[in-house]
């Protein structure tokens, strides 16, 4: 992974804007439909930068991101208003579909709303794939942000191996790790890394009390196998919320390496002949 320096230097290069930002513009340049990236509980969308050296390079990638990093006050207060939010976002972007909609982890779940959002307002999906994010709908209200587990979840995301103190993690110290080293988001300034636990709790709270409506679209679902046990959350899950043809790609990587070369490797083949084909045959919602 690149240092936090060059990657927000590569941002920089294909976004002269907010690295923060909603709509994080990771190559705007070319003329095919675009693909929309949603963030996963950390509420950035950065990781997807690694996608750009396997798709073509007329493909244009945006990421989408929590607002709430550069908006505190602007966290919704569930996943159908996000959804709601980010359509808006990317009809800015682009007024028309076909619409291709990524999503990993978190951000699986939150395109699955876009795309029944998009479908019901008489709007073109093409790709909706799903990287091992699955329903939880545990009836949670709500997540402290200040809880020692949550803030060892989130540096955890963030790619810090944290060893025995997770246990004892207080706020003061998250910010400490988050901004030494060569940590993700080390180079933020201190506001930016005091936003990223209340968007992270935020976001989990709202995944643990979202149930889906019903989607009829073609779903790809990229399952990570590695590390997994029998009471994790699975492909099947998503079966009441489905109703087109769902594929299911098993990737032999941890959740947390679904975005690291080798498994993309697996996934954007898949991908990039899934976007040439619903380019070509979309699908849209009829309005009664």
């Amino acid at each position: 992974m690149p240092t936090p320096a060059a990657l927000l230097d590569r941002l920089a290069q294909s976004n002269p804007g907010d690295p923060l930002g909603v709509v994080l513009p990771i190559r705007a340049a070319g003329d095919k439909p675009a693909m929309f990236c949603v963030h996963p509980g950390t509420g950035l969308a950065w990781s997807y930068l690694g996608l750009l050296s396997h798709l073509d390079g007329d493909q244009p990638v945006y990421g989408i991101q929590a607002r709430g990093l550069s908006d505190p006050a602007g966290i919704p207060v569930d996943i159908e208003a996000m959804a709601a939010d980010y359509v808006a976002c990317i009809r800015a972007v682009q007024s028309e579909g076909p619409y291709h909609l990524l999503g990993w982890s978190f951000g699986g779940v939150v395109v699955h709303a876009m795309a029944a959002q998009l479908l019901a307002d008489g709007q073109q999906v093409g790709l909706v794939a799903i990287l091992d994010g699955y329903p939880l709908d545990e009836g949670v209200v709500d997540v402290d942000p200040q809880d020692p587990k949550v803030l060892a979840a989130l540096l955890l995301a963030l790619g810090y191996d944290l060893g025995p103190d997770a246990a004892a993690l207080r706020t003061e110290d998250f910010e400490r790790i988050a901004s030494e080293g060569n940590g993700l988001v080390a180079e933020l300034d201190p506001v930016a890394i005091r936003a990223l636990p209340a968007v992270f709790a935020a976001n989990v709270a709202m995944l643990l009390r979202h149930r889906p409506s019903l989607l009829d679209a073609d779903v790809e679902i990229f399952h990570a196998t590695a590390g997994k046990v029998a009471t994790d959350p699975m492909p099947a899950d998503w079966q009441p919320y489905l109703t087109g043809e769902v594929t299911v790609h098993e990737i032999p990587q941890a959740h947390g390496a679904l975005l690291n070369q080798p498994a993309l490797s697996l996934i954007v083949p898949v991908i990039a002949d899934r976007l040439r084909s619903a380019s070509r045959e979309p699908v849209i919602a009829t309005r009664s």
